[in-house]
């Protein structure tokens, strides 16, 4: 079976907004936060077996989902 990520960078306002809230929960520790970002990143439901190999994706891909969330001064959709 096969996943596909969406693009943060695409998200809705409300999207983000839960984004953020999701990686601020890291910082109490991985928790929930690391499977909900797998939730809202992938578009549709994710099989058991690519859980592992998607959350290490989500931890390796944090800097770019942050981005997401803040972008650079000077950004424009």
């Amino acid at each position: 079976m096969r996943t596909t990520l969406r693009d943060p960078e695409k998200f809705t306002i409300r999207e983000r907004r839960q984004l953020q809230r999701y990686l601020l929960e890291l910082r109490d520790g991985p928790g929930d936060a690391v499977e909900n970002m797998i939730s809202l990143l992938a578009e549709g439901p994710v099989p058991q077996e690519l859980r592992s190999p998607l959350r290490e994706v989500v931890l390796a891909e944090l800097p770019v989902l942050q981005r997401a969330v803040h972008p650079a001064p000077g950004w424009k959709p």
